[in-house]
């Protein structure tokens, strides 16, 4: 829940992933579906991280947003020069106020910003 909108101090773009037909075959192409959303972007720590039972090279991080529809796990979050994936997404109380996005950002192996197995 948002309590005190001063919180939202972060802009972020969500893109998801739509499919569309390019010559009468389907191609999936990435798009951006929000832009400059405030957000409070906030790590995971202690109990929350204990929970969340993920490994040492990927950090997690709650970001809180107003109410928005078609938003999936599938999409991701930029900020700045930082990519998060979308792990869950939660309506806290179902009241329609706000969601909370669970990311994780894969750091290990990144080269210049790319995921490198």
């Amino acid at each position: 829940m948002i309590y005190d909108a001063g919180h939202l101090d972060k802009k972020i773009n969500i893109v998801g992933k739509i499919t569309k037909k390019v010559n009468g075959f389907d191609k999936t192409v990435k798009e951006v579906k929000y832009k400059n959303i405030s957000a409070m972007i906030r790590p995971l720590r202690g109990r929350e991280y204990f929970e969340a039972k993920q490994a040492a090279n990927i950090e997690n991080f709650t970001v809180t947003i107003r109410y928005r529809n078609n938003i999936y796990p599938s999409d991701t979050v930029e900020y700045k020069n930082h990519v998060y994936e979308i792990q869950s997404v939660v309506n806290p109380n179902m009241q329609d106020e706000s969601l909370e996005l669970y990311c994780v950002e894969k750091t290990r192996g990144k080269k210049d910003g790319e995921w490198v197995p």
